[in-house]
């Protein structure tokens, strides 16, 4: 992976096959400087509605973030 921040303060990713393997396998990725994390979903929709859950029941940290996405992969991919 390459990251770089530009002299605008935009955050620059280039992601080679592999990353998006892990991805897709339901790890979530993180930036060396640990300002941005990523994932993949298959289904957003579901996984909107599991954030908007989790969110007004408290706070909502990377464990949880993880719990859910773990919960998506199991679901059939929709593309929009």
């Amino acid at each position: 992976m390459i990251y770089a921040r530009l002299k605008n303060g935009q955050h620059f990713i280039v992601m080679e096959p592999g990353n998006i393997e892990r991805l897709k396998r339901g790890r979530v990725m993180k930036t060396p400087d640990n300002e941005v994390l990523f994932a993949f979903a298959p289904d957003m929709e579901w996984t909107m509605e599991q954030f908007n859950a989790m969110m007004t029941a408290g706070e909502i940290d990377i464990e949880v973030v993880e719990q859910i996405l773990k919960r998506g992969l199991i679901r059939p991919e929709v593309l929009r």
